[in-house]
C-alpha cells in the first residue's frame, strides 16, 4: 500500500514524530536492569517470526514508512469488527498511529497501523498494514494468542527457549513481571511478558524494518 512516487503527500515530514510516537507506544514499560541468569542483548537466530494470532505482521520496505502484511479487512474477517478504535495523531493532524482493539472474556488484542493524509479539503487517508500486534491473556483460544512458530500465551520461558532458542534480552523486570525480547537482524521484534507465576500473559510482534 505504498503511495505513488509521483505524489509527495502533505505531512510526510511528520513521519519523524510518528516514529517517535510509535516508539513510545512500543516501550509501554520502562526498561530496567537485566536480572542475573539472563543473557545480555543479542540477535536471535533462526527464521524471524512473522505471525501472531494468525495475522501476518507487516514488513516496512526500505524507503517507506508503511508496513505491508495482512490488511485490516482480513483481520476483521478473522475476528469481527473491533471493540474500539483509537488514533494517536501528530500535532499537525496529518497522520499518526491507529489502534484497533478487540476484547473477549480473558483475552485482549490490539493491532496498530500507521496512517497519514494528503490532499486539500478532500483529504485522502493512506493507512499501512499492521505495524505491531499485542495480545494479552493467560491462555490462547484457537490461533488467538499463538505465534506462527507455536509460542502461545501461558507458556514458560523454558518453553519459549525450546521454540526460539536462548538468544534474547531482558529489557524489564519488576514486581514479578519479566519482559523478554528477541530481536532479529532484519528488525523483527518479539516480546513476551511473564507474570509472577512464570507463565506468559502478553505477546507483542512488531514489523520488520527491511
Amino acid at each position: 500500500m505504498n503511495p505513488s512516487r509521483s505524489k509527495k503527500p502533505a505531512g510526510v515530514s511528520a513521519w519523524g514524530f510518528i516514529s517517535a510516537v510509535a516508539a513510545l507506544a512500543f516501550l509501554s514499560i520502562v526498561p530496567g536492569p537485566a536480572a542475573a541468569g539472563y543473557p545480555s542483548q543479542v540477535l536471535a537466530t533462526g527464521t524471524p517470526e512473522t505471525k501472531l494470532s494468525g495475522i501476518t505482521v507487516g514488513i516496512r520496505p526500505q524507503g517507506t514508512q508503511l508496513p505491508n502484511g495482512a490488511p485490516i479487512s482480513e483481520i476483521i474477517k478473522l475476528y469481527g469488527q473491533p471493540t474500539s478504535k483509537e488514533d494517536a495523531v501528530v500535532p499537525d493532524g496529518m497522520g499518526g498511529t491507529r489502534f484497533y482493539k478487540w476484547e473477549w472474556p480473558g483475552l485482549r488484542m490490539s493491532v496498530a497501523t500507521y496512517f497519514y493524509y494528503f490532499g486539500g479539503e478532500q483529504r485522502t487517508m493512506i493507512e499501512s498494514h499492521p505495524a505491531y500486534i499485542d495480545v494479552w491473556g493467560d491462555a490462547p483460544r484457537g490461533q488467538l494468542g499463538v505465534t506462527g512458530r507455536g509460542l502461545q500465551l501461558g507458556v514458560t520461558l523454558e518453553q519459549q527457549k525450546t521454540i526460539y532458542g536462548d538468544r534474547y534480552s531482558l529489557p524489564y523486570t519488576e514486581k514479578g513481571t519479566t519482559s523478554v525480547e528477541m530481536d532479529w537482524e532484519d528488525g523483527t521484534e518479539l516480546t513476551i511478558d511473564y507474570g509472577p507465576n512464570g507463565h506468559s500473559n502478553h505477546i507483542r510482534l512488531a514489523c520488520r524494518e527491511k
